[in-house]
């Protein structure tokens, strides 16, 4: 009996010793983690001595193809004012490479005015520095690196700018599919009181450079700016003037009919010869892409650009213009068409039409038929005609939204492929 309960004592603090040791590897395996944790989230400074311009530019610099971009800094956009530097303390941690910082709320308010356009962020959060580059035109590249004055104000910012991200996807949705990715694939990093915005081929990486500026060894800024100022902050380019000619959009239409449909074709003949003449001979037109979110287009968009004097002789219009374009073909050859006008999967304006032939309605969507960012000669007949004589239901779940009640019903199959 006592070997028998000594063997038990033998086991038993045996296993004690055991139970120990793991006990104390796992507290240094636990040690261990939080040192590399600790580390790895003290690898970078919570300031830096870059300029948010510099940071930009060297975020810029390094992505694999880098757009060319206009720069909107406070500098660019009014001269430089006396500016009262307000004490350093660990309330205020103003980094900037001069030490002279100031608060763009009060001192350059054109800049912050621009903010504020762009992103809606409001007046009373106030922002110390900033810098804003971006591509404009049919690109969505852009960056935007901001300094706030109290990094408590940095998640509320962040929802601002993923609402401006969505509103730009909705401004480039359907109509320039590859730039709509971009800003749905870009990220916003906060870093203490700096907040940045990557819309760029390769967000991630730009975030990797952005915080390798708070570094011991932060990377240096391109001797030649990328960027180039913007001292007018308007990405719009010059408006294409009409071309001068006594024809009307009416007599263009006919030429052209004259031209390419004979009276062998079928209804659905001259309207897929129609169709393709438009896609081919017109384009979105740019000035739509560049301005700022909360703008209206017809500020900065050619007006012609809304009807069919824009297809027939700028070659560029929206989608109110190809639309009233196809319908005023459809109308000229006989082929009952209407113009639906509702919104697109974002929420935007949007307008397509119906024809019908054969005892059918078809829904086309001559627009998105058409992407900006896709060259002509790239575009397989699967693009070109991907939403032509389609049903109503296809465009309803591609985001395609309008008054069912109102209109016919596309029930038409025939389509190309």
């Amino acid at each position: 009996m006592k070997s028998i309960c000594s063997k038990r004592i033998i086991k038993t603090s045996t296993c004690n010793v055991q139970y120990s040791k793991i006990v104390l590897i796992l507290s240094l395996l636990t040690v261990i983690t939080t040192t590399i944790v600790a580390c790895g989230a003290s690898r970078y400074s919570l300031y830096t001595q870059l300029t948010p311009y510099q940071i930009a530019e060297i975020v810029l610099s390094s992505q694999p193809n880098p757009p060319a971009m206009q720069a909107v800094t406070p500098q660019t956009l009014e001269a430089p004012v006396a500016q009262s530097v307000a004490p350093q303390t660990s309330e205020t941690p103003f980094q900037h490479a001069n030490d002279t910082p100031y608060p763009i709320t009060d001192e350059n308010h054109a800049f912050r005015d621009f903010l504020t356009t762009r992103y809606r962020i409001p007046y009373s959060i106030e922002i110390t520095d900033g810098a804003v580059l971006f591509a404009g035109g049919v690109l969505a590249a852009e960056i935007a690196v901001l300094q706030l004055y109290n990094a408590n104000d940095a998640p509320y910012v962040r929802e601002l700018l993923l609402e401006y991200t969505t509103r730009r996807r909705t401004v480039f949705s359907g109509y320039a599919p590859t730039q709509a990715a971009l800003l749905a694939d870009s990220i916003i990093t906060i870093h203490g009181n700096y907040i940045a915005l990557f819309v760029l081929e390769d967000p991630r990486s730009a975030t990797a450079v952005f915080l390798s500026c708070f570094g011991d060894k932060p990377p240096t800024p391109p001797e030649n700016n990328l960027s180039r100022s913007n001292e007018h902050t308007d990405s719009t380019t010059p408006h294409m003037p009409p071309i001068q000619t006594n024809q009307t959009a009416e007599e263009k239409a006919l030429y052209v009919i004259n031209l390419l449909v004979t009276d062998e074709m079928t209804d659905f003949e001259k309207q897929l010869t129609i169709h393709d003449w438009i896609i081919d001979h017109a384009t979105f037109d740019p000035d739509f892409f560049a301005i700022a979110p909360d703008d209206t287009p017809a500020d900065y968009a050619n007006p012609h650009s809304y009807t069919p004097y824009g297809v027939l002789f700028n070659r560029r219009a929206n989608c109110f213009g190809f639309t009233s374009t196809f319908q005023l073909f459809m109308d000229l050859v006989g082929i009952e068409c209407i113009t639906v006008h509702g919104t697109d999967f974002m929420g935007g304006l949007h307008s397509w039409n119906l024809v019908q032939h054969g005892g059918y309605w078809y829904a086309v969507d001559i627009t998105w038929n058409n992407p900006i960012d896709i060259p002509r000669e790239n575009r397989p007949s699967e693009v070109i005609h991907r939403f032509f004589n389609v049903t109503s239901e296809k465009l309803f779940f591609y985001g395609h939204r309008w008054d069912r009640n109102a209109v016919p019903e596309a029930t038409g199959r025939r389509h190309i492929i």
